[in-house]
């Protein structure tokens, strides 16, 4: 029973952040602007926050000793909470060509990798290289050709996958992008 009350609070939890979010956004008229701003001032304070933790080997409570987490369980989530971030820096980079911005990736990059979070790091590659294929394939004025040369350019990373298999130097082994991916 214990577990059963713990998933449904769980799940009341996020449900009532999502309806919290929606009046937020119905009572502001640029929410969207002062809801970046938030996730922002969270992830500069986090990674702040991570660089004195690895340098110092501060340990915060409800973490488990030796691990870099800071307030979360486990490294894994603290790379998820940082990686969601790095695509709307990079949207905010080329449409500002703001220095910070790109300063602030390259730390998350950095901790996603001295905490081994391959699935992080693979997440944001994806995500960078979907940012830069719609880019430039958007400049394509017709809409069949646009679609082809999305298609195209799918199946063919698709099949670069299935025949270069590189592999990914971690902290505790070496593994191939294949068998991260697929296993």
């Amino acid at each position: 029973i214990a577990s059963f009350l713990t998933f449904y609070l769980h799940i009341l939890s996020i449900f009532s952040v999502y309806i919290l979010l929606k009046v937020l956004k119905l009572r502001s008229k640029n929410f969207s602007i002062i809801f970046y701003r938030y996730l922002d001032f969270f992830t500069v304070v986090t990674i702040i926050l991570f660089v004195f933790q690895y340098f110092t080997k501060f340990e915060f409570p409800n973490t488990a000793p030796g691990r870099l987490c800071l307030f979360y369980w486990s490294e894994n989530e603290l790379g998820m909470s940082l990686a969601i971030m790095v695509p709307l820096y990079i949207f905010k980079y080329f449409e500002g060509k703001n220095l910070w911005d790109i300063l602030k990736t390259g730390a998350i990059c950095l901790i996603l990798y001295l905490n081994d979070n391959k699935l992080s790091m693979i997440g944001i590659f994806v995500a960078f290289m979907t940012f830069i294929l719609f880019a430039f394939i958007r400049r394509i004025r017709e809409k069949r050709t646009y679609l082809l040369m999305t298609v195209v350019v799918g199946v063919l990373l698709c099949a670069l996958l299935f025949t270069w298999n590189p592999i990914i130097k971690f902290r505790d082994n070496s593994l191939g992008l294949r068998f991260i991916i697929l296993e």
